[in-house]
């Protein structure tokens, strides 16, 4: 697959925040979903590619073409902000029409679009309709209309259902990830939501104090975070640090945390690990490196991954704990417990709401925690530093 927008060693400077070293792609026909805090320089990257902010450094290139020396309208980009943005004193077919009148289309060519797009928005019916009488969700597809009525190479999203109530959110996000299955546009989409991310995004990009931290699929991010930093923005609680890698059979690392043994099978979850993407020996090479040497790293689990049950489960025989619930937490469909190991470890599980009232459990419950070893994962950060070289090895 081709990319179609190329961020080249991008630095830019506003104030007293940096983006620097921007290196990645963006494929044609993908929807990329740049995620991470406020203030990290998530919509700093949409101006940059849209052309509201030149860089100070690098390239932007779009469909194959070097473009950011070019102005906004020269881009072939559509902008959909946070805010709609719609013209008031016109009605919604001339929002939409907008852009097509200053190209000085004719009458018919834009008759024929704007109709269209309409249809495909499901947005026929208001098209005499003022934006003063739209709700929300009508206005923030009439913004969309009126950014993909041009047809641009890339659509660029701004945390546009940010300012709208939950349950709106979450029928325009369901209906945004069936428009793009149908169209292939590719749309660039900042948010902080992480629901909203993972139902969209086919790669997530995070981003740290104006660094790339990771770029993946969600299930990647979520799952195999490279920093903690990553493990910890998308809600990873049960992170750990300095663990000591005690053994390994060339497949499971033994770790000593906090008195306990945990159990991780690292040639499972971190075949990524290689000298090359087709080098399918990188983890041989790898763990031959490993093998025997001691050393801290960080280790993370996804509480939804943790089970928790009033007896020990019979089908397992290592990563299962014995604790004492301190904290409860009503989530709505799912209860938070936090339970205590010992003194210095503190396991947090997230169970479904049906089974957790069914299980009767209250605060002080003795209960019983497992996990697979394939559900534990080693942050890369701390692993690479075990092995002299293998920072070099791609990830």
């Amino acid at each position: 697959m081709r990319d179609m927008v190329v961020f080249k060693n991008i630095e830019f400077t506003i104030g007293t925040f940096s983006l620097h070293d921007v290196n990645f792609s963006i494929r044609d026909g993908e929807y990329f979903v740049i995620l991470g805090p406020s203030g990290n320089g998530k919509t700093q990257l949409l101006k940059l590619l849209a052309g509201l902010n030149r860089p100070k450094s690098g390239e932007i290139w779009i469909d194959g073409t070097r473009r950011d020396h070019l102005p906004p309208e020269k881009r072939d980009i559509g902008y959909v902000f946070q805010d709609q943005v719609l013209f008031p004193h016109m009605n919604v077919y001339d929002n939409i029409a907008f852009s097509l009148k200053l190209q000085k289309q004719s009458k018919s060519e834009i008759k024929e679009k704007v109709e269209n797009m309409a249809g495909i928005l499901g947005i026929s019916y208001m098209l005499n309709r003022s934006p003063v009488n739209l709700s929300g969700g009508e206005k923030q597809r009439v913004a969309l209309a009126r950014a993909m009525v041009m047809g641009p190479k890339v659509l660029i999203m701004d945390e546009p259902y940010a300012a709208l109530d939950r349950n709106l959110q979450e029928r325009l996000t369901l209906e945004a990830r069936e428009l793009h299955d149908q169209l292939k546009q590719t749309t660039v989409h900042v948010t902080h939501n992480q629901e909203e991310a993972i139902t969209l995004a086919d790669r997530l990009c995070i981003l740290e104090n104006g660094t790339v931290k990771m770029i993946d699929t969600p299930d990647k991010v979520f799952r195999s975070p490279t920093s903690t930093f990553v493990a910890s923005f998308v809600c990873t609680e049960n992170i750990y640090s300095d663990a000591v890698v005690k053994s390994d059979d060339g497949d499971v690392l033994q770790l000593q945390y906090a008195d306990n043994e945990v159990f991780c099978n690292y040639k499972k979850t971190h075949t990524k690990i290689a000298v090359s993407e087709s080098d399918d020996r990188g983890f041989f090479h790898f763990a031959r490196e490993l093998s025997g040497i001691t050393g801290k790293v960080t280790f993370a689990i996804r509480p939804e991954v943790v089970s928790m049950q009033t007896s020990p489960p019979d089908d397992m025989k290592r990563n299962v704990f014995k604790g004492v619930i301190v904290k409860i937490f009503d989530r709505g469909i799912m209860f938070q417990s936090n339970i205590k190991i010992n003194d210095n470890f503190l396991i947090v599980n997230l169970t479904m709401r049906k089974r957790f009232l069914n299980m009767n459990l209250e605060k002080g419950s003795e209960v019983y925690v497992s996990f697979e070893d394939t559900d534990v994962h080693i942050i890369d950060d701390t692993i690479k530093s075990l092995v002299p070289g293998l920072s070099a090895m791609k990830i």
